[in-house]
């Protein structure tokens, strides 16, 4: 073999070594997968965040309740089950229950009906006020949390939803859990992580707390008082109460109390129980706004509004004003003498300072609304 022929080899052998190689490399190289992406799911300690379950992940399963319109996800680990006053339950079928129940209608006193549902466990009793639940966003929705207990083994806890649709109560007990531990962290528990997960994704109309209710025409009623010689006029939906007994204090009033709906109350920061407009009589007096007004709130000075005049009727306007520990107390009287007697219309406003509350779960009450109430009532009023 001459050396040309030699070298021509030599090639030829290096090519089919180098082409060998690299198909096997071609051929094998696709068996590394590359690192798979997420599939959704929510790592729990960041459920109180931005980031949901979601519906994709196999990790969670959807309930829809179709009669009160709403929608969650929850874990699929939980079993679920309805029964037992419940509108749907999530368990471990050992330990852990996750119960959700509507407790009352829109138009209820939410504060009330929170505190009234709630029992401290070891000693049976209520909490003493409001101020002990706390307002948590979770998600796209506010609720109303409160520990009702860790006894004995047992933790058990709370998360109201104030809706257009009713008061809703999302439940926890968990049995069994490390109670006497000085490192138990109940927002570790993993009941509790549960139940925020379900909370983070549930989808249903937004809390009354944050936005007012729609208003709707609302017709009004005349009130006849053939005693006291008078008629007057207020909204159908205002409860009149004949009991003769103030609700601010307590006191005998000579006269007809007006209770405002829940439209004007619920959700904000107006009391529910001693707010009220008033007519009243009284003999035997200067006849001012001064006579109506409590010296409590009068700051000792009635302050002078604008007369109203209405059906040949003058009305002298007066107001005072009152504060005590973050409440604000507000009166308004008109008076017109006729006859020998004094009728005198009050408002009286009973308020709490919007800024001893979380940020979005309580808004001011419509005065505005209320004023124009007030001066429509004032202008209906008649003398027999």
């Amino acid at each position: 073999m001459n050396q040309k022929n030699l070298i021509a080899s030599i090639i030829i052998f290096v090519a089919l070594l180098l082409g060998g190689f690299g198909g096997y490399y071609l051929s094998h190289r696709a068996v590394v997968s590359p690192t798979p992406e997420p599939t959704g799911g929510t790592d729990s300690d960041t459920i109180e965040g931005n980031t949901l379950p979601s519906a994709n992940d196999a990790k969670y399963l959807t309930y829809e309740n179709k009669q009160y319109g709403f929608l969650l996800l929850y874990p699929a680990v939980l079993a679920r089950t309805t029964g037992s006053g419940a509108l749907v339950s999530f368990t471990d079928s050992k330990n852990i229950e996750i119960r959700i129940l509507k407790i009352a209608d829109s138009d209820a006193d939410y504060q009330n009906v929170l505190i009234g549902n709630t029992y401290y466990d070891g000693s049976g009793a209520n909490p003493k006020s409001f101020s002990e639940f706390t307002a948590k966003t979770i998600g796209e929705n506010t609720f109303y949390y409160i520990k009702s207990g860790l006894f004995e083994g047992v933790l058990s806890l709370h998360y109201y939803a104030v809706l257009k649709t009713g008061i809703y109560d999302f439940s926890l007990v968990s049995r069994g859990v490390d109670w006497t531990n000085p490192g138990f962290n109940v927002e570790e528990e993993q009941g509790h992580l549960y139940l925020k997960q379900i909370l983070s994704s549930v989808v249903f109309g937004k809390s009354v707390a944050s936005t007012p209710a729609p208003s709707k025409p609302v017709s009004l009623i005349q009130y006849r008082n053939d005693e006291s010689g008078y008629i007057v006029q207020y909204p159908e939906d205002f409860q009149v109460d004949e009991s003769g007994k103030s609700p601010a204090t307590g006191d005998f009033v000579q006269g007809i109390i007006f209770h405002f709906p829940n439209r004007f109350t619920l959700g904000t920061n107006l009391s529910p129980h001693d707010s009220y407009i008033s007519v009243e009589t009284k003999g035997e007096v200067a006849c001012t706004p001064g006579d109506f007004i409590s010296p409590d709130e009068r700051d000792g000075v009635v302050h002078t509004e604008p007369i109203i005049q209405s059906n040949g009727i003058t009305f002298t306007g007066g107001s005072g004003n009152g504060a005590a520990a973050g409440n604000y107390y507000e009166e308004v009287a008109y008076t017109a003498l006729h006859n020998g007697t004094c009728y005198g219309i009050k408002l009286f406003l009973h308020s709490t300072n919007v800024g001893n509350y979380d940020p979005g779960t309580i808004r001011e009450f419509d005065r505005d609304k209320i004023n124009t109430i007030f001066t429509n009532m004032i202008s209906s009023l008649r003398f027999l």
